[in-house]
């Protein structure tokens, strides 16, 4: 059977590797030496560093009257399209759910407006997200459109003793067969649903994460090649839902491409345990080239004017092992990401999501200088508590973990990188 990633059928490159076109704030002969982003701090992203008191008052310090509810929210006909905390909210499927809001947010059902905002604090969506002033404070939704067996143990668990154990998620559809693609979009259809993103509102958050605070998406929900095992496209279904029902609370996106093909760092979150054949072996290039065009699929897609507002973060390619692939081939490789982009948004605020890169274990101060000089560029780290020996350790000091063990690394990369997130820490 056939790696993910490697020829299955003895087709070769289906597109270029990049465009073109040049950039006019970069060189690309000197990408190593380039240093420091014009924007100097440190947004925390997954983390809730900061604190949210709910007074029941307005932004401008009035009494908030609308709280209560206004009642019989409903997408059926004749129903509410717009309304506040209090309301109750009925999905498509026939269910309810209250919409139990008490910072000040709204919600609206009317498709492609961006008037709704997560809490009364925060700018609507239609309005330019300040990274300075505005704190990101988001949720991952880890385990939802790109399988992750630790986070979902009952999908491999009834197989632990078979003669072939489910290990990731190209075992379970080759373990599935027939039933992999009904009993995975199950998976999606109910690990997370519409109430989740009201619930996350609600809960003073303002941005989500796909896959994790990151919505984190693979190459499969675009397509397949051959053999890949993998459920062609239905998490796009899913993916289209996340982007709806984040409007209507409000909520950002920062949309993470989690798996790419030959893996970019051989672990089984990416969909298939193994080797790394991104950037490296005989399909290496080819599965950059793959990538590639995934990328530019996915950032036209979000730069129309329906998704603009909401995603405004994409972190081009998750966690690779930059020191196994090479710190040369990957920059070279971002550079190229970035050029992309440019020429599909344009530069400036507005006119594209930021491009994000993970500081692809090499440490975070390493990236240093990448990109000096670049438009919406950005740094995403993650950090990691739960991949080591047991912790005992309470709620209330495990909460302190992100701000006590990472506050200085990120003050550091923003002065000498420039915007830095935290994608995740688990």
């Amino acid at each position: 059977m056939p790696d993910p990633g490697e020829d299955p059928s003895g087709t070769q490159s289906r597109t270029g590797l990049a465009t073109n076109a040049t950039s006019k704030e970069c060189d690309p002969n000197g990408f190593d030496d380039q240093i420091n982003s014009g924007l100097i701090l440190a947004v925390i992203l997954g983390s809730v560093f900061g604190t949210r008191y709910n007074k029941n008052k307005l932004v401008d310090g009035s009494e908030d009257h609308t709280l209560a509810g206004s009642g019989g929210a409903s997408t059926g006909k004749g129903g509410k399209l717009w309304g506040v905390g209090g309301d109750t909210i009925k999905t498509e499927d026939g269910h309810s759910f209250l919409y139990n809001n008490t910072f000040g947010g709204t919600w609206v059902l009317i498709s492609f407006n961006d008037t709704a905002r997560a809490q009364g604090d925060q700018p609507l969506l239609e309005e330019t997200w300040d990274y300075l002033n505005n704190q990101m404070l988001g949720v991952n939704l880890g385990g939802w459109l790109v399988l992750e067996l630790f986070i979902m143990p009952s999908l491999s668990e009834p197989y632990t003793n078979s003669a072939h154990p489910v290990v990731d998620e190209w075992t379970l559809c080759e373990t599935l067969g027939t039933k992999a693609a009904s009993t995975i979009e199950n998976h999606y259809k109910t690990f997370i649903i519409k109430q989740d993103f009201g619930d996350i509102a609600s809960a003073g958050l303002n941005w989500v994460r796909l896959p994790r605070l990151t919505l984190p998406v693979a190459w499969w929900m675009i397509e397949t090649w051959g053999n890949e095992l993998f459920v062609t496209g239905v998490s796009f279904k899913y993916f289209l839902k996340a982007i709806t029902w984040a409007c209507e609370y409000g909520l950002r996106i920062n949309l993470d491409l989690h798996a790419c093909p030959g893996s970019q760092n051989s672990w089984n979150h990416l969909g298939k345990l193994g080797k790394i054949s991104f950037l490296r072996g005989t399909m290496g290039i080819t599965n950059a080239q793959r990538t590639l065009n995934y990328d530019r699929t996915v950032t036209q897609f979000i730069s129309q004017s329906q998704c603009k507002h909401v995603i405004l973060m994409f972190p081009v390619l998750n966690e690779a092992q930059t020191g196994i692939i090479g710190v040369g081939a990957m920059r070279s490789g971002y550079y190229q990401v970035y050029q992309m982009l440019q020429n599909i948004g344009g530069t400036g605020t507005g006119n594209g999501p930021f491009m994000a890169i993970h500081k692809g274990f090499i440490g975070s101060n390493s990236r240093n200088g990448s990109l000096q000089g670049s438009d919406r560029f950005a740094l995403d780290t993650h950090t990691h508590f739960c991949f080591s020996n047991q912790n005992t350790d309470t709620v209330a000091m495990n909460s302190l973990k992100p701000c006590q063990q990472s506050a200085s690394s990120a003050n550091s990369t923003s002065a000498g990188f420039g915007l830095s997130i935290s994608g995740k820490f688990l």
